[in-house]
């Protein structure tokens, strides 16, 4: 009889746990999921991030979408997490309320400043209140940017997902980023305001700049017939498909902070390179390779992933950005921004527009040693030139802050000659200078020569 008990015991916690869980695979919308004011729901079978379909909400204007369930209690044991596919980059924000009947006991806010899908993963100690509280509904509202129609999708939602210990917090966390109690390094840097104005570059400047594009121009590094049958294989395996908008679906790539790993993070950017190099002379090549970067973009290996660099893992940090990087010439106009972004995310390029209250204190002869190169290019290839200019301007702030004495035990120069690194006398580590020496040489005598 116990064990009659038990079964059902855990019968009913699986059925409970999975009424708080939507994945949108039957052919209506679940009649827990209702819109209101101009918002319409259905099921789309063109963008999804678990299963075949996911759940399409069209809107014009302010609207409501509710997602009803048996209650739970939200505690520091678990997390509310979905995955929010964005057609366009909208900066529309998408207010998140957890209920308890009429009453909000929960509230974030999610920013739409990505294309395809982003996770929200946040536990539910990272709001304004942290308390456990009983939960009964979440209630989202959209408050676009335009009037323009525009629809978001939604898709593995579960509400009661248990919280992950490595999760790193994208750059649509922006709006929240104070409540945020995991990893936000890589959302500090990306939240540096820009204090350096855009305006139009002399004469000079641009001829500068058009030089130091030729001499520092990027390359794809061809791969081997093996490698490159390889990489064919691999994309051809995930069954890419353009919609008719010229958006791409295939197969779910897990990109979950515990599945973007170096070693996974290194073999995309290898196998990106090598089908970028065969691009460039072979036109199925380039159609294979613009399905497989929109995908890798589409799925969310985009700007605010859950991919950082470390700097004790030196050929990751050498690599991957680099890689990438290489690849920029056989990319399209919006694949190129795209990239970027990407790069600037794993490249602590945010270190540039550190304020200067606080820049001093924020000098890393890793990021000197390891990013420096991945800085200029990202820099160097910005599509509009004056935009190139005013982040090459950041660039030069950027090393000339880097010859500073740094006081206490922070990175990186001393007033006494000495050289900091891991808050101790470090004069070994000082060669992270030849790659500070070596970037400087390129800007001598142009308009970004350090002073």
């Amino acid at each position: 009889m116990k064990r009659i008990y038990f079964v059902t015991f855990l019968l009913f916690m699986a059925f409970h746990n999975q009424a708080q869980s939507f994945t949108f695979e039957d052919t209506s919308v679940p009649a827990e999921c209702v819109a209101s004011g101009t918002g319409v729901l259905s099921v789309n079978a063109q963008h999804y991030k678990e299963g075949a379909q996911s759940l399409c909400w069209t809107t014009t204007g302010t609207s409501v979408l509710t997602m009803s369930f048996p209650s739970f209690v939200a505690n520091t044991g678990n997390s509310a997490y979905l995955q929010i596919y964005s057609p366009t980059i909208t900066n529309d924000t998408l207010t998140v309320e957890f209920l308890n009947a009429a009453l909000i006991k929960k509230k974030a806010i999610f920013l739409c400043n990505y294309k395809g899908w982003h996770e929200f993963n946040r536990a539910y100690n990272e709001y304004s209140s942290t308390l456990s509280s009983t939960i009964t509904s979440v209630r989202i509202t959209i408050k676009p940017t335009s009037k323009t129609t525009r629809k978001t999708y939604f898709d593995d939602v579960n509400f009661t997902h248990v919280t992950e210990t490595n999760r790193i917090m994208g750059s649509h966390w922006v709006l929240d980023k104070n409540y945020l109690i995991d990893d936000t390094s890589s959302l500090s840097l990306f939240a540096n305001p820009i204090d350096i104005p855009i305006t139009p570059p002399t004469t000079e400047e641009l001829a500068d700049l058009n030089s130091l594009r030729v001499i520092l121009k990027r390359s794809a590094t061809p791969g081997s017939s093996t490698t490159l049958a390889a990489a064919k294989a691999y994309v051809n395996s995930l069954n890419i498909v353009r919609n008719s908008d010229g958006s791409v679906h295939g197969n779910v790539i897990n990109t979950s902070a515990s599945s973007l790993t170096d070693v996974f993070m290194t073999d995309i950017a290898s196998k990106v390179e090598i089908l970028a190099a065969a691009a460039l002379t072979d036109a199925p090549t380039m159609t294979l390779f613009q399905n497989f970067i929109d995908h890798l973009l589409d799925q969310g290996i985009s700007e605010g992933c859950n991919f950082m660099t470390f700097s004790n893992s030196y050929t990751t940090c050498k690599v991957v950005p680099a890689t990438f990087l290489d690849a920029l010439p056989a990319c399209n106009a919006t694949e190129k921004e795209e990239i970027l972004k990407l790069v600037r995310w794993m490249s602590f390029y945010g270190m540039l527009y550190y304020p200067q209250s606080t820049y001093l204190t924020k000098n890393v002869s890793d990021v000197i040693y390891l990013f420096t190169p991945h800085m200029m290019a990202i820099a160097l290839n910005q599509a509009d030139d004056a935009t190139a200019v005013r982040e090459m301007k950041a660039l030069k702030r950027f090393l000339e802050r880097n010859t500073e004495y740094v006081p206490g035990g922070g990175d990186i120069l001393k007033p006494d000659g000495t050289g900091f690194h891991h808050g101790t006398h470090y004069f070994n580590y000082m060669f992270a200078y030849k790659t500070w020496v070596q970037y400087i040489y390129y800007l001598k005598g142009t308009q970004f020569r350090i002073s």
